[in-house]
C-alpha cells in the first residue's frame, strides 16, 4: 500500500465551473453509502428557493478516464447533486480538481469536507429567524425567505418559546 498524502491535491484556486449533472459519476469516492436521500426534501426545497449556496466538488478518477458517459467523479456534495438530479436541473456549480485521484485520495477528501461540519444549535437558529418570526410567524413564509426547512423552524420555535 502506498502512502496517502492529500496535501497539494486540492488547488488553492477557486476553480468553479458549471458541470453537466449527468456527466458526474457517484460512488467511488463517496463515504456516505446509506440514507443519502433521507430528509432530502428540505434541502431540495432550499435549493429550489435560493439556488445552490455551496458548490459540489469533483475530480477525475480511473473510472471516469475509461468512461464515455462520465467526465467527473463526485468528491463532496452528494446530497446537493442528488437534489439537482431530482429537480431536473442540467448543470451544477462545481469546484473542479482536474487530476485523476485514487479511491483512497478521493475518499479522504470526501470525508475531510464533511467531517468538520458542526450542527447549529436551536439557539443559533432562533437568533437567525427571531425577527422574521415575530413579523410573520408562518414557517412556510420564513422558509421561502430564508431557505431554512419548515421542520427546523417549527422545532426551533417550539424549543425557544
Amino acid at each position: 500500500m502506498s502512502d496517502l498524502n492529500i496535501q497539494g491535491l486540492i488547488p488553492n484556486d477557486n476553480n468553479i465551473e458549471l458541470i453537466d449533472v449527468s456527466r458526474i459519476k457517484t460512488g467511488e469516492f463517496q463515504v456516505r453509502l446509506e440514507n443519502v436521500g433521507d430528509d432530502i426534501e428540505d434541502l431540495e426545497e432550499s435549493i429550489a428557493t435560493l439556488g445552490l449556496m455551496m458548490p459540489i466538488g469533483v475530480a477525475r478518477s480511473e473510472a471516469t478516464e475509461k468512461s464515455s458517459d462520465y467526465d467527473w467523479e463526485l468528491l463532496w456534495g452528494q446530497r446537493r447533486h442528488y437534489c439537482f438530479t431530482r429537480l431536473n436541473i442540467e448543470q451544477i456549480p462545481a469546484r473542479t480538481i482536474d487530476k485523476v485521484l485514487t479511491t483512497a485520495e478521493g475518499k479522504a477528501i470526501s470525508l475531510n469536507e464533511g467531517v468538520h461540519q458542526k450542527s447549529f444549535t436551536t439557539t443559533d437558529i432562533w437568533r437567525t429567524i427571531e425577527d422574521l418570526y415575530f413579523v410573520e410567524p408562518d414557517p412556510h413564509k420564513i422558509m421561502k425567505k430564508t431557505g431554512i426547512p419548515v421542520s427546523l423552524i417549527r422545532d426551533t420555535v417550539q424549543d425557544q418559546l
